[in-house]
Parts: C-alpha cells; sequence; structure tokens
C-alpha cells in the first residue's frame, strides 16, 4: 500500500481550493465577504499571515505563510461550507479534497506566486488588468485607496512592499503578466531586487 507523503505545517505556501466537480463556489457578493471573513478568523486562530489571494467562480488560490497549514485551511473549510450550505439550503460536498498546496522556498517563489494569484483573472480573459477584478487583494497594496474588502479580512502586505518597492514596480510586472503566458520569462527579463 502506497504511503501517503505527510504534508509540511510551516512556511510559506500556495494553497488552491476548487469546487467539487468543478462546479462553482460563489454565487453572490456575500458568499465572497464571508469566505474572506472566515479566512481571516481562521488565520488569527491558526498563527497565519495571507499575502494574496483571489477568489474565482469555481476556486480559489492564497498566497501565505503559516505554522499550522492543514489546521488553517480545515477551519477555513468547514466553517464556510456550513454557512454556504445554510444560505443556499444545500448539504453537498462544496469542495474537492483533499486541498492543494506547494510550498514556497525562496522569496523569488514567494514574488512569481503572488504575480500569478493577482493575475488569474486577465488569464481566465475575466478583465484586462487585475485592479480591475474586485475578489483579490490587488487593492490592498495601493496604502492610500479604499478598500471594501478590508472590513472582511486583513492581508500582510509587507512582502508585496518589499519585494515590488512601490505600486508602479508590482504594476509594471502585472502589465507583463498579463501579456505573457510564462512567468518565468517575466520575472527572468525584469531586474528583480535581488530576490535569489
Amino acid at each position: 500500500m502506497k504511503h501517503q507523503k505527510r504534508r509540511e505545517q510551516e512556511g510559506n505556501f500556495h494553497v488552491w481550493l476548487r469546487g467539487n466537480g468543478r462546479f462553482n463556489v460563489f454565487y453572490t457578493d456575500e458568499d465572497h465577504t464571508d469566505f474572506l471573513q472566515r479566512c481571516d478568523e481562521s488565520a488569527k486562530v491558526h498563527n497565519t499571515k495571507i499575502f494574496a489571494f483571489v477568489l474565482m467562480a469555481n476556486h480559489i488560490h492564497l498566497s501565505l505563510y503559516t505554522t499550522e497549514l492543514t489546521d488553517f485551511v480545515k477551519s477555513v473549510l468547514i466553517g464556510y461550507v456550513q454557512r454556504y450550505n445554510r444560505r443556499h439550503k444545500l448539504s453537498d460536498k462544496l469542495f474537492r479534497t483533499p486541498f492543494s498546496s506547494s510550498k514556497l522556498i525562496s522569496r523569488l517563489q514567494v514574488a512569481e506566486n503572488i504575480l500569478y494569484i493577482l493575475s488569474n483573472p486577465v488569464k481566465a480573459g475575466i478583465c484586462n488588468h487585475p485592479k480591475e477584478y474586485i475578489w483579490s487583494s490587488y487593492h490592498f497594496y495601493e496604502t492610500n485607496q479604499s478598500n471594501p474588502l478590508r472590513k472582511h479580512i486583513s492581508i500582510d502586505c509587507s512582502p508585496v512592499h518589499e519585494m515590488f518597492l512601490e505600486r508602479i514596480i508590482l504594476t509594471k510586472h502585472l502589465n507583463q503578466s498579463a501579456l505573457m503566458q510564462n512567468q518565468n520569462r517575466i520575472l527572468a527579463e525584469f531586474e528583480f531586487l535581488n530576490l535569489k
């Protein structure tokens, strides 16, 4: 019998959650804000800092640091699914399990992951630039902009501010990301602040 490798629990991670059968997991604004609130509540309990997120219709991407990966994700999913099923009068399994994650070893991988997450709506053809998509962490990195999502979730912006120094650099990379499919080409083409 094949033994499954134990999932690492501490470090920087890319976490993605997909709707069961690729069905949608968000239908209303309340669904979106409820998921963000659940992430925020679970992050406080399970020693987790969220750096970036995007909520797509049938899947979610998170870039985060945690010491309790499985407990954090489990807490998010259990809380969200219970409230979602109650709200929509459902009882089915909402997310495909187990959840997917990959550990991000270097600052370069964290930066690449954040760009990938913020570019997701552009790659899906939903918008032309990440700033046009409301359900992502893009607007959290602009300190002087009002953002209605701030009341639902706290984002640790320090990695983005440190790695990209200013919003102009982040926007430059995201503009390139919107035009190019290969994230590695983006990072190779631009001098990337000594992240290696």
